[in-house]
């Protein structure tokens, strides 16, 4: 009697309930008309498992064919042939059993004594082939060859990989390549990480926002238990102290500049200061005024800086612009990135609702639900974020609360008392 090994049951994209439910309901009145077919060496089936387990449910006899088989490669790469023929696939499953054939024909031919050069050529003209016969690029069949490979490895975590490959749950194939990297580091991490995306739905669930999640709680109880201060305080012009910042050492600027036409060339200095301080791809993120905001945005892009978005921040109360006769309820906070432009690893929402005015450390004071806002989204558990006009130290008072390391300029010696009595009282 045939078989079946959950190894080349895995290869086969699973039906849908209804289709499931149709063909059940057609084998029962009618019998199995398809034939099973089976690798005759080894009396395993190859293609009509669904039909096999109707049958066996039912009580019902199979048809059987069988086809020889040099080996598993061969029985693998006829098996992705096979459904690949198909077509109601999802794309998921399509890449997933591209990349399969792939992986088995490297593997197939890897085994021999030939040189470097000629395993490589093999390869190439593999992955050509198989791109030509499925009407997609060569750049696509080798990131489906890395997406069917972390399908592999994160069966082992217990993920399903009909799960992914059925469409029944929207994730992109280069997250779940991150979490097989994850899983190859820190297999507990990652299996919190799958956790953290089935526990928010079926079509819901960002895997590379979830990987974000569980490295940065066990990056804060490293924190914690290490009691790191985290944050660094500096009385002066930020734009000479930061000189003593290593070039591309910080991962963002998170800041609130003064907004009076007097401190525009202030912003000069903030682009300048963040082209050469921030990692590639590290946001500099500033609230600004309204009435310069278009001198603002060409100092920053003049810098070198990429716009990435702009961020609605509702007031809850209303404020007077006399020159201009508005009355505002709004402040922009601008998002810039050192490119390349990188989204981060989460969708986000571009509007801040405000919890209310607190002025009781400096004139200009933001409040924390604000900045908790941008360094909870733009930043991770640990990184370096640079507070160039601290103020009354909002910032990094936020910034050590959220387990972020925050080093703060504030130029005002009566603010940057105000700052650190907040962080550190009479310490």
């Amino acid at each position: 009697m045939p078989s079946v090994d959950p190894k080349l049951r895995s290869l086969i994209p699973p039906l849908d309930p209804t289709e499931k439910q149709l063909l059940e309901a057609s084998i029962v009145a009618e019998g199995c008309r398809d034939a099973i077919t089976v690798w005759a060496e080894r009396d395993l089936i190859v293609d009509g498992h669904n039909r096999w387990d109707i049958c066996q449910k039912h009580g019902l006899e199979a048809p059987v064919r069988e086809l020889p088989f040099e080996d598993e490669h061969a029985v693998i790469e006829w098996m992705c042939v096979n459904q690949l023929g198909r077509r109601n696939l999802t794309d998921a499953a399509r890449a997933d059993l591209r990349g399969k054939r792939y992986n088995n024909q490297k593997q197939a031919k890897g085994g021999d004594r030939r040189s470097k050069h000629q395993n490589d050529a093999l390869k190439g003209a593999t992955r050509d082939r198989i791109a030509a016969e499925d009407g997609v690029s060569r750049p696509t069949v080798e990131r489906d060859a890395k997406f069917s490979a972390a399908l592999d490895a994160l069966s082992n975590l217990g993920v399903n990989r009909q799960e992914i490959t059925s469409g029944k749950r929207k994730v992109k194939k280069n997250a779940v390549v991150a979490l097989a990297k994850l899983a190859e580091d820190d297999p507990d991490a990652a299996r919190q990480a799958w956790d953290r995306v089935v526990a928010e739905g079926d079509t819901a669930g960002s895997i590379k926002a979830a990987i974000r999640d569980v490295r940065n709680a066990k990056a804060a109880e490293t924190i914690r238990q290490t009691g790191d201060d985290l944050v660094e305080l500096h009385l002066g012009d930020f734009s000479l102290l930061a000189d003593t910042l290593a070039d591309g050492s910080v991962d963002a600027i998170i800041t609130d500049p003064p907004y009076p036409a007097d401190f525009l060339p202030e912003w000069d200095r903030l682009g300048a200061t963040a082209m050469r301080v921030l990692k590639p791809g590290g946001w500099c993120i500033a609230y600004s005024g309204k009435q310069h905001l278009d001198v603002v945005m060409r100092k920053m892009t003049d810098a070198g800086l990429a716009f990435y978005w702009q961020v609605i921040f509702k007031q809850t109360v209303t404020a007077t612009i006399h020159p201009r006769k508005v009355n505002t309820t709004y402040k922009p906070i601008l998002l810039f990135q050192k490119p390349p432009i990188t989204p981060p690893d989460a969708y986000f929402v571009d509007t801040i609702q405000g919890g209310g005015v607190q002025k009781d450390g400096h004139e200009w004071q933001q409040s924390k639900d604000g900045f908790a806002w941008l360094i909870e989204r733009f930043t991770n558990v640990g990184d370096l974020i640079l507070e160039p006009f601290s103020g009354a130290g909002t910032c990094p008072v936020v910034a050590r609360s959220l387990s972020r390391r925050c080093i703060a300029y504030e130029i005002d010696p009566q603010a940057h008392a105000a700052s650190a009595a907040r962080l550190w009282g009479d310490r």
